[in-house]
């Protein structure tokens, strides 16, 4: 279970649902929330998420999505505690940094970071975290899980494509790097190539047909 507060004390939350994703988020919005560079987000189960004192206020705004997304704070010290949207359903998207003790900021190392076109110069990627133009976590209420890296099938006939050169590209084609066999080129979309244009300038492709 996890249990915070906002600075003064006035309004409490906690949660005991399922942690569903953690980012860091550089969007403009989180800027003026925080009053920082970024925020540090862990999103959970609307069942398992309570107010356990006070009453926070609520601010609503249009998002980028175009949908509504309300942000929840104290009205005493305007300390941020969660935000809600539709594009999220019943889900809470948790401002880490009030959540009591340290594990808990420990424990929020991020899985993707949003919004990467705002992050100023001085901040690095963090490693090993999805790089994401917008706040594309959710597709559907579908859960963010660690990207899976996709298998290259071993059942299909092979051609293989030096680069540069100009093939026909069959729109039921996938490509993926020759010199990284384990990975799938997600770059790529073969349905987007004509016939006649030149195979992608990168590392020698397979063409899976």
């Amino acid at each position: 279970m996890l249990e915070g507060g906002c600075c003064c004390g006035a309004v409490r939350i906690k949660s005991t649902g399922e942690i569903q994703a953690k980012a860091l988020c550089h969007c403009l919005d989180c800027r003026k929330i925080t009053g920082s560079t970024y925020s540090t987000n862990i999103i959970v189960a609307g069942n398992g998420f309570a107010v356990t004192k006070g009453t926070p206020k609520e601010f609503p705004k249009k998002a980028d999505s175009g949908k509504t997304i309300t942000s929840f704070f104290c009205g005493d010290c305007g300390s941020t505690l969660w935000r809600e949207s539709d594009t999220f359903g019943d889900t809470k998207i948790i401002k880490v940094g009030v959540m009591d003790g340290e594990i808990a900021l420990e424990d929020a190392k991020p899985v993707a970071e949003l919004y990467i076109a705002h992050r100023v110069s001085w901040v690095s990627p963090i490693p090993g975290a999805e790089q994401k133009d917008a706040m594309s976590l959710w597709d559907k209420k579908r859960k963010l899980t660690t990207p899976v890296t996709p298998q290259v099938r071993t059942d299909l006939p092979l051609l293989v494509v030096p680069r540069y050169s100009r093939v026909p590209i069959p729109s039921t084609a996938t490509l993926v790097r020759n010199s990284n066999p384990e990975k799938t080129d997600q770059s790529i979309s073969s349905t987007g190539l004509h016939p006649s244009s030149p195979v992608p300038q990168i590392p020698q492709l397979v063409v899976l047909v």
